[in-house]
């Protein structure tokens, strides 16, 4: 047991970038996620989609709203739908394919994207030994967020 804690703490926890699917990640022609992607998300009784949610705080979007808040769940919702747990794209690949966001303001782009500072957070997050999954939401959503405005529309200084 202490050989295994050992091994993992002294592990680099960075991966590889895996999106098997080639043609789609270069492809310019792509389909962009539309805003429509939101309604995947689950809702809470307010009818507000549930971005994230931890033992202390709850995130929520209005897609009706474009605001920073519902471009970091449009963002962590495309990545979460390219996910294939069977290992042809994991988070970091998917981080690398969602698109990226062309401005400083991602909630007024026509389409669904990610910041370009998205993947390198995500790789932040991993070296702190934390899993994949939480560090793709905590990447997008949380504290330090890769998401222009996102930080400061939750009330979070940077």
């Amino acid at each position: 047991m202490i050989l295994t804690l050992l091994a993992c703490s002294c592990s680099d926890p960075r991966e590889d970038h895996v999106f098997l699917d080639e043609a789609v990640y270069e492809n310019d022609d792509w389909e962009r996620p539309g805003w429509e992607l939101l309604d995947e998300l689950p809702t809470n009784e307010d009818g507000l989609h549930v971005v994230m949610e931890t033992e202390t705080w709850t995130m929520v979007a209005d897609p009706t709203r474009r605001t920073p808040v519902v471009a970091a769940a449009g963002c962590a919702t495309s990545v979460y739908m390219c996910f294939d747990p069977e290992g042809s794209r994991n988070w970091l690949g998917c981080l690398q394919a969602v698109p990226t966001c062309e401005g400083e303001e991602p909630w007024l782009e026509e389409t669904v994207c990610c910041a370009s500072g998205c993947a390198v957070r995500y790789d932040e997050l991993r070296r702190q030994d934390m899993d994949p999954p939480s560090a793709a939401a905590l990447a997008i959503t949380g504290e330090g967020s890769c998401m222009p405005g996102v930080d400061e529309q939750a009330g979070r200084s940077r």
